[in-house]
């Protein structure tokens, strides 16, 4: 299986910072993330980008690469901040939704900022039993 891509356009140091993707609330005592109406919206666009293009999928492990495109430095050469890793969960469960599968087929996950004037997350996957095991092997 070659790799599947969608590329969902947005600002990712803006509108998908974290603060506007999940807030803390307590529940039963324990503070808990939860997302936001916002990282909803954003979660239901990739989803819809994903099975708009490719349907669903039947449940089969899966690697997935997410790449995050964006202006990833300030005028003085330092980098912003956002983490990659706070992009992982958003891009599972988005994926996950527009494959119509569930999200613990996802078996290995690549996440990297790519510095672009052409701002979005690129999401792609493919079967990962079919991977090319590299020189290990």
């Amino acid at each position: 299986m070659n790799w599947q891509k969608v590329f969902y356009e947005c600002e990712p140091s803006k509108e998908l910072s974290v603060n506007h993707l999940y807030f803390t609330t307590m529940k039963n005592g324990k503070a808990i993330r939860v997302m936001t109406k916002e990282g909803k919206q954003h979660k239901r666009a990739m989803a819809f980008l994903v099975h708009r293009k490719y349907k669903d999928l039947p449940d089969q492990m899966l690697e997935v690469k997410i790449s995050i495109h964006g202006s990833w430095h300030f005028k003085n050469g330092n980098p912003r901040r956002m983490d990659v890793s706070n992009f992982i969960k958003l891009v599972e469960d988005a994926l996950s939704e527009g494959l119509n599968t569930d999200d613990r087929w996802v078996w290995k996950v690549t996440a990297e900022k790519v510095e672009d004037s052409h701002h979005g997350i690129e999401i792609a996957w493919r079967d990962y039993l079919q991977t090319d095991p590299g020189p290990e092997a």
